[in-house]
């Protein structure tokens, strides 16, 4: 089990739960990982979670898979400028998740691998190449990216 006073802000967390909407996302994405929160500080995540939206929310283990820690150093300050200048409240983006299926559909919300994308960026510690489109990275994306090692992993 990890603890939060194990973690540091910007860390990645890596989640699967036994949901029809993670179990979707394992399917689009070929992965074991469907779920993507940041870690900001004191207990806490930045997430878009499943039916409730763009918030800040208490750090949670059920679930948790992985934690992966970015080799850039994360500006926390900056991250959230961006994240409360119209992040933060946002839907969730359910109609995003088609994107893991090649079906590109508009909408105001946003998925949880899209926020993770989009505040990394914000925090000067980006995941992915510069021409990797901006905003499509899916959980499995995270968990590949060499922009991050693995800091902690569930036992089986």
């Amino acid at each position: 089990m990890i603890f939060p006073d194990d973690l540091r802000p910007g860390d990645i967390l890596e989640y699967n739960a036994p949901d029809p909407t993670d179990a979707l996302i394992d399917l689009g994405t070929a992965s074991d990982v469907a779920h993507i929160e940041i870690y900001h500080g004191y207990g806490l995540s930045v997430a878009s979670r499943n039916g409730i939206g763009v918030n800040i929310y208490q750090f949670r283990s059920d679930g948790l898979k992985y934690v992966r820690r970015p080799v850039r150093v994360f500006n926390l300050t900056l991250a959230d400028a961006w994240f409360y200048d119209g992040i933060k409240g946002l839907p969730y983006g359910f109609a995003g998740l088609l994107e893991f299926v090649n079906v590109d559909i508009p909408c105001k919300g946003l998925i949880c691998s899209t926020l993770a994308d989009l505040y990394l960026k914000a925090g000067m510690c980006p995941m992915f190449a510069d021409d990797f489109p901006a905003g499509k990275a899916s959980p499995r994306d995270f968990k590949l990216t060499r922009e991050a090692a693995t800091i902690w992993k569930a036992a089986v």
